[in-house]
């Protein structure tokens, strides 16, 4: 009879390891399953190492541009071929706004364009400026993290770091979600998104690809929006070294 007990003990011990040691099973399974899902959980809180390797980074550079309107002057960074302007641009042409209209908006968060003024206020830079394409954004964008393209898709190992990393006040870039202006003439969303002009058109009479920056979600997709709407610009020309 002891003998017995002693093979029952046994065994419901045996099935209570067993019990154990599948929970610890689901629970390691689960874990890494949600962190695949998610961007990789950790990764993504350390945005920093989506950066490019040190020597490929965006340099801020000690040239500024001339507003030739204005005595306003815009910082640059030069990244691979390019230099950029490190803040929107702000120089007043027809069709351009402020948001809601007040002068202090385009102090802070630059003019409002459709694609056309916007090609027009960045030539209007001297110096070879112009409006950067789609394949440029995007490969700053994939550079710094990635993006969502305009298929939904996400491309590059964490979206999400891109818009840490390209809304840093500390790297020369220094995005900000400054709403935009639709359609009919409103002002929508600061605080929220915003929308950067390309020059690549979608269709040849309605709309361009533009860069929507959302603050709350994945950070940079690419998106198709209509050319009476007002969007931001960044302006680019060749870069060559010093």
């Amino acid at each position: 009879m002891k003998k017995l007990d002693n093979v029952r003990i046994l065994w419901v011990r045996k099935n209570r390891l067993m019990k154990i040691v599948r929970s610890l099973i689901f629970i390691l399974a689960f874990g890494g399953l949600t962190a695949c899902q998610s961007g990789g959980g950790q990764k993504d809180a350390n945005p920093q190492r989506y950066l490019p390797p040190r020597g490929e980074r965006m340099v801020e550079m000690s040239q500024r541009v001339d507003d030739p309107a204005t005595s306003r002057t815009y910082p640059v960074f030069h990244f691979g071929s390019l230099e950029w302007l490190g803040r929107n641009l702000s120089l007043q042409v027809a069709n351009s706004w402020c948001y809601d209209d007040r002068d202090m908006n385009c102090r802070d968060y630059g003019q409002l364009y459709t694609p056309e003024s916007a090609q027009y206020a960045c030539s209007a830079l001297g110096g070879g400026w112009r409006l950067p394409t789609i394949t440029e954004w995007k490969t700053i964008l994939r550079a710094h993290g990635g993006f969502v393209d305009e298929n939904q898709k996400r491309v590059g190992p964490s979206p999400e770091a891109a818009l840490i990393n390209l809304t840093n006040d500390n790297l020369p870039f220094r995005a900000k979600t400054s709403g935009f202006r639709n359609v009919y003439g409103e002002y929508m969303d600061m605080g929220v998104q915003t929308f950067y002009w390309t020059s690549t058109e979608k269709d040849l009479y309605q709309t361009n690809y533009a860069i929507a920056l959302e603050e709350k979600g994945i950070g940079f997709k690419v998106t198709a929006l209509d050319k009476k709407a007002g969007g931001y610009c960044r302006c680019v020309r060749p870069y060559y070294g010093q």
